[in-house]
C-alpha cells in the first residue's frame, strides 16, 4: 500500500483490526508510518532508488524543494489513509495508545455507542437472511453478556453464518455424493434389466432352436 500510495499517487486505505496486531513492533511502524510516512527498514537503498526513481519528472514539475525520498514520502502522507478498528473495553487499549502516541494526535477518533435494541434485533436476518425463529434469540444472548459490544455481536454473526455455511456445504456434498451413488444403481439396474431381457430373447431362440433338433431327431427315427 505504501508503494501504490507514494509512487502510483492512488488513494490507499488501509483498514486495521486490534486482533491483528499480534506483534506490538507491527504497531510501532504503524506509529512511525503516521508520524513521518515512512517504515525504518521497509526498503533497502537499493530497492527505494529504483522503485522511487519514476518520480523525478513530477518533482520538478511540481516544483517541488527537497529530496527525491522527502516527495515519495510526502505523497505516502497525502494518499495513504489508516483506519484502526478498536475496541475500547480491551485491556491493552490505553497501553497501546500510550506506547504509539500518533495513534491519537495523527488519528480522528470515531466512538461507537451501543445500537438501538430495533436494530440488534434486526442485524441477524440482515446478516443472516435464510434465519426467521433463531434470529431474536441472537439478541437475547449478546443482552446476556455483560460488557459485550456492537463488533462483538456482528462478529459472533458472521462466525454463526461462516458455521452455517460450512455445514449447508457439507450437507450439499454428502446430498450429491448420495444422488451420484442412487443414480449408479439405477444405471446398474437398468443394465442388470437389459440383459435379463437380452437372455429371455436367446433364451427364447435357443428353445426355438431346440425344439426344431427334437423335432427333426423324431422324423430321422423312422427312417432308422
Amino acid at each position: 500500500c505504501v508503494q501504490t500510495a507514494g509512487v502510483e499517487g492512488e488513494q490507499v486505505v488501509l483498514l486495521l483490526e486490534d486482533h491483528q496486531l499480534l506483534d506490538p513492533t507491527f504497531l510501532e511502524s504503524i506509529n512511525s508510518l503516521l508520524c513521518s510516512g515512512e517504515v525504518p527498514g521497509l526498503f533497502t537503498p537499493e530497492e527505494l532508488d529504483p522503485l522511487i526513481s519514476p518520480l523525478k519528472e513530477q518533482l520538478e514539475s511540481e516544483a517541488f524543494e527537497g529530496t527525491l525520498g522527502q516527495y515519495f514520502i510526502r505523497r505516502v502522507m497525502r494518499n495513504l489513509h489508516i483506519v484502526f478498528i478498536l475496541d475500547s473495553s480491551n485491556p491493552n487499549f490505553r497501553p497501546q495508545c500510550e506506547a504509539n502516541p500518533a495513534l491519537y494526535t495523527k488519528c480522528q477518533f470515531i466512538w461507537l455507542d451501543s445500537w438501538a435494541p430495533n436494530t440488534m434485533s434486526r442485524l441477524p436476518r440482515m446478516v443472516i437472511p435464510e434465519l426467521e425463529k433463531e434470529r431474536s434469540k441472537f439478541h437475547l444472548i449478546h443482552s446476556s453478556v455483560s460488557d459485550s459490544t456492537p463488533r462483538q455481536y456482528l462478529a459472533s454473526l458472521d462466525v454463526y453464518n461462516k458455521v452455517l455455511d460450512t455445514k449447508k456445504r457439507g450437507i450439499k456434498q454428502k446430498q450429491n455424493h448420495l444422488t451420484a451413488g442412487v443414480n449408479k444403481l439405477n444405471e446398474a439396474k437398468s443394465l442388470v434389466d437389459d440383459l435379463k431381457a437380452k437372455a429371455a430373447v436367446k433364451s427364447k431362440v435357443l428353445a426355438e432352436k431346440k425344439e426344431k433338433s427334437t423335432d427333426c431327431d423324431s422324423a430321422l427315427i423312422p427312417l432308422l
